[in-house]
């Protein structure tokens, strides 16, 4: 339960509250992007440059998520596995060719 937390609270900020500030005065295509360099942004401490450009990408994928289902679902979703994935790969990344 306790990894879905951050999930849910990221996706109802940075896409639910900054997406849709930014959507009503831009394009999606420029709200997505500077959402996305904000979220990755957020995401800066501990995180190396290929760390943040995949949480830069994941935060392209579920702006276009949130704005292509008009729900916080799908992108809540990604999100969850994305960050599932991400702590199975550094748990056990010796068994991960990187």
């Amino acid at each position: 339960v306790g990894g879905l937390l951050g999930p849910f609270r990221e996706e109802l900020y940075f896409r639910g509250v900054l997406y849709r500030i930014l959507r009503k005065r831009n394009d999606s295509i420029i709200s997505t992007l500077i959402s996305a360099l904000i979220f990755s942004a957020f995401h800066v401490l501990g995180t190396d440059l290929t760390g943040l450009f995949f949480i830069f990408f994941s935060g392209v994928v579920t702006a276009f998520l949130a704005e292509h289902t008009n729900s916080l679902t799908a992108s809540f979703i990604y999100h969850s596995i994305g960050n599932l994935v991400s702590v199975v790969v550094f748990q056990y990344r010796e068994f991960f060719i990187l």
